[in-house]
């Protein structure tokens, strides 16, 4: 047996502390990838997915899926959250889905659509609706109906510019975005005023805001400010963030490589 014991190379995030704001069921993933990497994860879910207040136009829009010409997801939990109201409405309109002319915004979107069987006609080199909208503007979309499935908060700038393509968009409502109870704001706010956060991280603009109603941050500062995507990014500098890395892909594993590489 050899008298040297091999050294370990260091993890990247080894004794790091990353604040996570995503929605528990969400950020499972990004813990795990933390850990992975040496990290220590302090958790502060600053948003919270709940159901819709009616499910009426979502599952009229499920009944006739065929009359739609393509199908437009802008976000993972459009895609999740639509395909669970499909099995209970219908389950065997999912064929009919997974035949459509499906397009996407950002990677997460992508990846989820194509664990649930379907193919992605293209993504946005930039990961916001407006730029997906742009790409579609240059299809000829008049008279096409497009479906969109959505959350409630998000940008209404996607439908606005393909109606004025003359496309028929149908907006349907599959999950609204809350500010969840706020169980551990004097715990996180103690972490942040000792400085034993690293790095702050959030995944949309609605988890800023949130973050900030939730637990005012304009006289902390020290830890730093991760996001994926630009839009993220610009909400939380107007809120008076120091954003001091934007993840360049819309996945955790690009927000972690940045993080590393930081």
């Amino acid at each position: 047996m050899s008298a040297y014991l091999k050294t370990q190379p260091p993890k990247p995030l080894g004794g790091k502390t990353i604040l996570i704001t995503r929605a528990q069921k969400q950020a499972e993933e990004f813990v795990r990838a933390i850990t992975d990497a040496g990290g220590r994860v302090a958790y502060f879910p600053t948003i919270e997915i709940v159901p819709p207040n009616s499910w009426t136009d979502c599952d009229n829009a499920i009944r006739r899926l065929q009359a739609y010409d393509l199908v437009v997801f802008t976000s993972a939990n459009a895609v999740e959250k639509f395909f669970e109201r499909t099995l209970t409405v219908d389950g065997r309109t999912l064929t009919k889905l997974r035949e459509k002319s499906i397009y996407a915004v950002g990677e997460m979107t992508r990846r989820s659509l194509e664990l649930r069987g379907c193919s992605v006609v293209s993504i946005p080199q930039k990961a916001t609706a407006e730029d997906l909208a742009h790409y579609l503007e240059k299809l000829n979309l008049g008279q096409k109906r497009v479906l969109f499935p959505r959350g409630d908060l998000g940008s209404q700038v996607l439908p606005r510019i393909l109606r004025q393509t003359g496309a028929k968009v149908e907006e349907v409502i599959v999950y609204k975005t809350q500010r969840p109870e706020a169980n551990t704001v004097s715990a996180i706010h103690q972490l942040l005023s000792k400085k034993e956060i690293d790095v702050i991280t959030f995944f949309s603009p609605s988890s800023v805001r949130n973050f900030v109603e939730m637990l005012y941050y304009g006289d902390l500062d020290g830890p730093i400010v991760a996001v994926i995507g630009e839009v993220t990014a610009e909400a939380a500098k107007k809120l008076g963030m120091k954003v001091d890395i934007i993840s360049p892909v819309s996945t955790h594993e690009a927000l972690l490589k940045a993080l590393a590489e930081f």
